[in-house]
């Protein structure tokens, strides 16, 4: 059965889960719980909550394998806009199967609604979990940085895993909050693995310090094709009141594209050697090597392709699973 994922940075429908949505702190007591404290819950022992710094509860999804170890890595799985970590779990079990297999934890963070959310069809705020590039904005008043640092500090501490050995990726907003965790949190991780998903400035791109980067992209995406414009994107026009899409207020455009995202790190590893490989007669990968830190830098780009994720079945012709341990194994 196929598993062909049509996602965009908005999701077209909603779907809640009582125990994803729930915060697990008993907040008439939180005073009494330590910073970074994390409980679990009592039915779903996957489901954890992680309390920051800054006060905010925030939920994630956990899969330790077997044998945590000095070579274990540490990978966040970042859901796409509207979506739940709860969902990304069920929707790819193959990845729990691969990270026991290749000595990963998993982490799938859950985004949090913010005042985007009120912002897409007319909602109000609380309809969404949008990843936040930057709680500066009146828009945007979400702290995921905070929540990715300290989360992945802590496991790091715990088990003694190296930043190094740290890593995100992520589905369309998803691939948004890799970057974001590379690009702002570059002490805790080390390599960006982003499908369907760009970067922005508020976002902290480009970011001082380069990273391990895998992208894939096809050329059909409705965003892909307006990037580098610096304008919003013509399909938000189709679910964006009009009111807010003629106001001009809102930061969502896109200044840069995904292939002069891609050149920027490239540049800035100083990679010295390049390969261009045919995986489907629409989707070729360009890697490059040679690069500063032992890096590599991978981009698959598909021809005639949507927001759209890929499967061996189909023109995108490779398994996303398959492809992100492959890419990680190497840092």
């Amino acid at each position: 059965m196929k598993k062909i994922l049509a996602l965009v940075l908005i999701s077209f429908t909603y779907c809640s889960d009582d125990i994803e949505d729930s915060v697990l702190l008993d907040e008439s007591k939180i005073s009494n719980y330590e910073e970074n404290y994390i409980a679990s819950h009592p039915i779903d022992k996957e489901l954890n909550t992680f309390l920051v710094k800054n006060g905010d509860a925030r939920t994630f999804r956990l899969f330790e394998p077997t044998n945590i170890n000095e070579n274990t890595k540490i990978l966040f799985v970042n859901h796409w806009w509207n979506g739940t970590a709860k969902q990304f779990w069920d929707f790819y079990p193959e990845f729990r199967l691969k990270a026991e297999e290749n000595n990963y934890i998993l982490i799938y963070p859950n985004g949090k609604p913010n005042n985007y959310d009120g912002l897409f069809y007319g909602q109000p705020k609380g309809f969404g979990n949008w990843w936040c590039q930057d709680e500066s904005l009146g828009e945007c008043d979400t702290d995921d940085i905070s929540f990715f640092s300290e989360l992945a500090q802590t496991f790091q501490s715990k088990y003694n895993i190296s930043p190094k050995k740290t890593f995100a990726t992520g589905i369309s907003m998803g691939g948004v909050a890799s970057f974001l965790a590379n690009q702002k949190a570059t002490e805790y991780f080390n390599g960006a693995a982003s499908f369907i998903g760009s970067t922005f400035p508020a976002a902290g791109f480009p970011a001082t310090d380069t990273f391990p980067l895998l992208m894939f992209d096809g050329t059909q995406d409705p965003f892909f094709i307006s990037e580098g414009e610096g304008s919003i994107p013509p399909i938000m026009f189709n679910f964006w009141p009009q009111e807010i899409a003629l106001s001009g207020n809102y930061s969502l455009s896109f200044e840069t594209t995904r292939q002069e995202i891609f050149d920027n790190y490239v540049q800035k590893a100083n990679c010295g050697s390049s390969e261009t490989i045919k995986i489907t007669d629409s989707n070729t990968l360009v890697k490059w090597t040679n690069c500063d830190n032992d890096f590599e830098m991978w981009k698959y780009t598909v021809e005639g392709w949507g927001h759209t994720m890929p499967t061996l079945e189909d023109e995108g012709g490779i398994n996303y699973a398959d492809v992100i341990f492959e890419f990680f194994n190497k840092f």
